[in-house]
């Protein structure tokens, strides 16, 4: 009867002994599990924070290249200006500005009318082409009788009475021209837009033949 007890408060012990063994065995593959989920996660998170980085770079927008303008002007050697003051070159050129804004150029050569030009630069660079012409003022010419022709270095400004556009700051002879009387010559240099020039016109002696 004590042998029975004995043998089976051993077994007992033993089956207890097995089953710690056994839970201790199953504890110690948790941690192993909790590795490898803890792996897992982590590179999960680096690749959607990559994934992040990649997007936001697609959709960052593209860097500002160089856009330019062409400049050019008849007479050449003409100041290129921007805000009004800043020399930024000397035509013929091809300079630098801001891409995808509207520039105001100056461009400006000694007494020679300056002229204006609102450009959008681009980067095979946008066109701008100014004629550059002497600065003029308005005189009034008259004749007696009228209806003659004014001329200028050949060319032919109008018909008296008229008012015609000469080059300012120096002398032009303007020639006064009309059938069956002398041509008159009249000198002008005006300072300002008014002046007034009339021509007596004298006829033209026709003698006879003999």
């Amino acid at each position: 009867m004590g042998t029975t007890s004995g043998t089976a408060s051993g077994t007992a012990a033993a089956a207890g002994t097995a089953a710690a063994a056994a839970a201790t065995a199953g504890t110690g593959t948790a941690p192993g599990a909790a590795a490898g989920t803890g792996a897992a996660t982590g590179s999960g998170t680096a690749a959607a924070a990559s994934g992040e980085r990649v997007a936001s770079a697609a959709t960052a927008p593209p860097a500002s290249g160089a856009c330019f303008a062409d400049v050019s002007s008849v007479p050449s050697g003409a100041e290129i200006i921007i805000d009004e003051t800043r020399v930024i070159g000397t035509t013929p050129q091809k300079v630098a500005l801001p891409c995808g804004k509207p520039v105001d150029l100056l461009i400006r050569k000694g007494k020679l009318v300056a002229a204006n030009r609102t450009v959008t630069p681009t980067p095979n660079g946008a066109r701008v082409r100014v004629a550059l012409a002497r600065p003029t003022f308005l005189v009034k010419v008259s004749s007696t009788p009228p209806g003659a022709t004014i001329t200028l270095n050949g060319r032919s400004l109008g018909v008296t009475p008229t008012t015609v556009k000469v080059p300012a700051g120096e002398s032009s002879a303007l020639m006064i021209v009309k059938d069956g009387y002398a041509t008159e010559t009249e000198t002008v240099a005006p300072k300002s837009n008014g002046l007034a020039v009339h021509a007596d016109l004298k006829r033209l002696d026709h003698k006879k033949p003999w």
